[in-house]
């Protein structure tokens, strides 16, 4: 098991987790968007990894997450986006205004968008009935191994009421999420991101403002 755990001048910490087991791993560096976080990881996030994104309310973890999903689109025309909406705070106007400053066509651009499936996530039971249905996801558009980016935002907000409970189905929740990822990721070869909150915070750069903007 190889873990890094990446902290910089950011607003929160990257951490990167991948597995030995993934046979769908690729050498290829999944990117940010972002020339000061795309420094710092160095290039060790890769597909097939789980990625955790951290850090306190407000600190431009959804907008990062745009990033690395308009990058990933103009990147790789096979590239497909599931993302898990947990707090109703996607919103495709952000999306649509970042490929258009990356000076994408409007076709260009409702091509991309085309590429992102949204889902509203509101309970882990639901959580793990999409993690589940990954599989038939990308059969369903066709997916290739490598491709797909899955991305939670935010895991914190399902997850909180079981974390330091004392009952087996607090103990089972998060088993089964923490296994649902690892089944995504390492055996379906899919990239995932997930967005969590922290109560740390760290001094944000003036470069990072202007990156994600």
């Amino acid at each position: 098991m190889l873990h890094t755990r990446l902290r910089a001048n950011l607003p929160g910490t990257l951490s990167t987790e991948s597995t030995t087991a993934c046979k769908f791993q690729s050498q290829k560096s999944i990117l940010f968007g972002c020339p000061s976080v795309d420094g710092i990881l160095g290039g060790e996030f890769r597909c097939g990894q789980v990625v955790e994104l951290c850090g306190p309310p407000l600190s431009g973890k959804t907008q990062l997450s745009m990033k690395l999903i308009a990058t990933a689109l103009q990147e790789n025309e096979s590239c497909r986006i599931f993302f898990m909406d947990t707090c109703g705070q996607f919103n495709p106007q952000r999306l649509f205004d970042i490929l258009s400053a990356a000076n994408c066509t409007p076709d260009e651009v409702q091509r991309h968008l085309g590429r992102v499936d949204i889902a509203r996530v509101s309970t882990c039971e639901r959580l793990l009935q999409l993690l589940d249905s990954c599989s038939d996801w990308a059969a369903t558009h066709a997916v290739a191994p490598g491709s797909a980016i899955v991305i939670i935002d935010i895991l914190h907000s399902l997850l909180a009421p079981f974390v330091g409970g004392k009952s087996f189905s607090d103990y089972r929740f998060l088993n089964a999420v923490g296994q649902a990822l690892g089944y995504v990721s390492g055996s379906l070869g899919m990239t995932v991101l997930v967005i969590t909150l922290s109560c740390s915070s760290f001094a944000r750069s003036d470069n990072l403002d202007v990156e994600l903007s």
